[in-house]
This record gives C-alpha cells, structure tokens and sequence, in this order.
C-alpha cells in the first residue's frame, strides 16, 4: 500500500490508494473453452478442432539445439522478441516429438493424394490384346467411368393407440421405413 501522503494532498487528501489493480471480476465461463498454445509441441497438437484457430502468421516456432545441455528448445517469438518461456526437451523426448510428426505428416499426405493416382479408381482401364484392336480403335483400352450418387434414409414409424378395447400388445405398432435413391452414369471410352 502507498500511503497518500507521499502524493500532493489535493489529489487524495488522506486516502490510502492500493499499490495494485484488483483482480477481474468480469470473468465470463465461454460455452466452448479453449486453451491458448503453451509452445509445448506435445500440448498444441492435441488441439486440432476447426473453432481453434491457428497461431498468426507473425508468431514464428524456432527450433534450437543446445549442446551443453543435449536439450531441444523451442522457443516461440514475434519478430526478434520470445513472447513465452521456451520449451526444453531432451534428446529422447524430441526423437518421439519428431517420430509422431513426421507418421502425421505422412498420413495427412497419403489422405490427400488418396483418389488421385491412377490405381485407385473404381473400375481400372481394361487393356485388350492384338493388333486389330488397336487398328480398329485406336488404342487398346477401355476406359469405363461410373459416376452419381446414392441416397439411403432409414426411419422408424411407431404409433400408439390407447384404445382399451385393443390388446396391449396391438395398441403400439412399429414400422421401418427404408427409402433409396440411387442416380448414376456411366461413361465408357474405347481406344482414343
């Protein structure tokens, strides 16, 4: 606490002013909590939900070795300035960071180039042998393309009747209702 009196006595006139703010009473519970990045590796990739965002462009991640220690930090900055303490791991502990990286990495690749290579289509090129194939169209194969849609639904109509002239047994019904729609070309190409 500082004592008014070191202050001119017009402003307070012997009224002891705390040296700190109170704390924030306006602390508001959020319906969807979130946790800010710790600059722990381990800690920020447990969070991946699209209401997080990631960190702006401006926050750069460095990785640095210390050999002194045989220790990884990693140190979070805006521009040359460490906003928050680094994060140290050891050898073994960055060895498993790098580990699990690198298989995430691996599969985020494999789940985007999945569909687009040659080998994972539905129905594959058909090469037909001999010459008067190829002199009749052109090439040898048969390309045959399907492409739609398919729509299931399935439901459940239940009815109650409460007429006590019914057995218990025939007041509820229940029924499954089962609806398909399917909507689909094909496109075939032989030879060229």
């Amino acid at each position: 606490m500082v004592l008014a009196a070191s202050y001119p006595d017009f402003f307070f006139q012997g009224v002891m002013v705390p040296d700190s703010i109170s704390p924030d009473s306006s602390k508001v519970d959020l319906i969807y909590p979130f946790q800010d990045y710790t600059g722990n590796p381990y800690l920020d990739q447990q969070s991946q939900s699209p209401l997080f965002l990631n960190p702006p462009a401006n926050i750069q991640r460095e990785i640095t070795y210390n050999p002194e220690t045989n220790t990884y930090e990693f140190v979070s900055k805006i521009g040359d300035f460490a906003y928050r303490a680094p994060t140290v791991m050891d050898f073994d502990e960055y060895q498993d960071y790098e580990l699990q990286h690198d298989v995430n990495n691996y599969w985020k690749e494999r789940a985007q180039t999945a569909g687009t290579a040659e080998g994972s289509r539905l129905i594959p090129k058909i090469y037909v042998g001999g010459e008067a194939f190829d002199r009749i169209f052109g090439s040898n194969t048969i390309d045959i393309r399907p492409q739609g849609s398919a729509e299931v639904s399935f439901g459940v109509l239940s009815t109650k009747r409460d007429d006590p002239s019914l057995n218990v047994r025939q007041r509820r019904t229940t029924n499954f209702d089962f609806n398909m729609k399917i909507q689909m070309n094909v496109i075939a190409k032989i030879g060229d």
